[in-house]
This record gives structure tokens, sequence and C-alpha cells, in this order.
């Protein structure tokens, strides 16, 4: 029994050397690309500082900062949670039917052929204009 304890525990022991290098190695890229990114953006600040003086420069990088979040925040999926929900449809009543054997009226045949094909049609209009 001890040496499946041992076995457990260091299986447990390499799965947890494994998590915390995949932990390093992401932490490492993130620095990296917060640094690269700084950089960039030290880089078009400067740039821009001579022809446009500093201030309308601060400005439009910080404009292009925002613009840049709000990219990878729509691509994220995270402006998704800001916007309001699609109200849920209405659960559907069913129709109050007549007796058994009893054939519709010729008028009601017709009103609800008609109601049906409108329906049809609004919905593919709605689909496609969802697209």
């Amino acid at each position: 029994m001890l040496p499946y304890f041992q076995a457990l525990a260091r299986g447990a022991s390499d799965a947890a050397r494994a998590a915390l290098w995949r932990g390093e190695v992401a932490a490492a890229i993130w620095v990296t690309a917060l640094v690269g990114s700084g950089f960039l953006v030290f880089a078009a600040y400067a740039a821009m500082r001579p022809a446009l003086g500093p201030a309308f420069s601060a400005l439009l990088t910080g404009g292009a900062l925002i613009c840049a979040a709000v990219v990878a925040a729509e691509a994220s999926g995270q402006l998704a949670l800001l916007r309001k929900p699609e109200p849920k449809a209405a659960p559907q009543q069913a129709l109050p039917t007549g007796p058994v054997g009893e054939q519709p009226k010729a008028a009601e045949a017709t009103a609800m052929a008609v109601f049906t094909a409108a329906y049809v049609l609004g919905r593919r209009l709605a689909d496609r204009q969802r697209e």
C-alpha cells in the first residue's frame, strides 16, 4: 500500500511542477508583451512629438490605446456582457380546439392559412435581418 501512495504523491508533485512551469512561461510571455507594447507606444509618441507637439501626440496615443482596448474587449466577448440581453419569447399557449371530428369552416381555414403564411414570412425576414 505504501508504494501506491508514494506513486500517487510523485504524480501529484509532477503535475504541480508542470502547472507551475506553465504559469511561469505564461507570466514571462505577458511581461514580454507588456514591455514590448510599452516600447511601441513610446516610439509612436516620440515620433509624433516633434511634428504635432507633446499635447496632441499624447492625445492621439491615448486615443489609439483606447481603440485598441475596445477592439480587444470586443474580440474577447467582454463588451457582450454590457449589452442589454434580448428578451426571451413568451411561451406559446395551446389554441382552443373544437370537438374532435368537426371540420373547420372555410372562412376559418382561409384565415388560418393566411395567418400561418404571414407568420412564416415574418420569421424568415426577421432571421435574415439578424444575420
